[in-house]
Parts: C-alpha cells; structure tokens; sequence
C-alpha cells in the first residue's frame, strides 16, 4: 500500500459493495485526477484473484468511436486479464452479443459460439 492516501473509505465502499455477493460488477467512474486508477490497482493487489478480476479500461478520446469499436477493446481487454480468447463483435451495432457473452463469464459459463 505504500504511496496510497486518503482513499481508504472509497476502497473499503468497493470492497463491501464487491463482496456482498449481490453485486458482479462495479463501475468507477468521475472526473480527471481524482484517483480512479489508484482504487482499481489497489483492488488488484487486495482482492482475491480467485473471485475477483479488476480491469483497466480507458475511455478517454474515445468519443468519436462506435460501439462495436469499444466493445470489442473492452471485449479484448478483458478476454486477455481471465486469459481467454476474444471473439468478433463484429455486427454487434446495440451490444447485445457483448452483454450476453460477458454476462455469461461473470457468472462463470463458457461465452455462446
């Protein structure tokens, strides 16, 4: 924990929140520089990787993207944190076949074909 200040409270929120069995996942987001990042890595080296998997994953000068663009960075980004392969979004206009296949992880089913 060394270089970790003041956030204690937001951590131990996150922690509670991720450990109440009633929540899979957990958004963090605000404004620039208020300490996102920090949280997400600390929530790295404090949580169980056998029940919990924290990814990165920067929206920032992505406006300009489509959906199926973002999705299938997001889609890989977190195909490569669980170590799976990351299949085609490809037609995926309204992220439907996102949601399905990751839902389906989250609860620890194997994504459809």
């Amino acid at each position: 924990m060394d270089g970790f200040f003041g956030r204690e409270d937001i951590l131990h929120v996150v922690q509670d929140a991720l450990s109440s069995g009633h929540q899979s996942a957990i958004v963090l987001a605000g404004q620039r520089r208020i300490g996102k990042t920090s949280i997400l890595l600390q929530m790295k080296r404090r949580l169980p990787a056998d029940r919990f998997c924290p990814v990165y994953f920067d929206l920032m000068d992505r406006a300009g993207e489509t959906l199926e663009q973002v999705l299938t960075d997001v889609a890989a980004t977190l195909a490569a944190e669980i170590g799976m392969k990351s299949g085609s979004l490809k037609g995926d206009e309204d992220g439907t076949v996102f949601q399905r296949d990751f839902q389906s992880i989250a609860r620890g089913g194997a994504t459809q074909p």
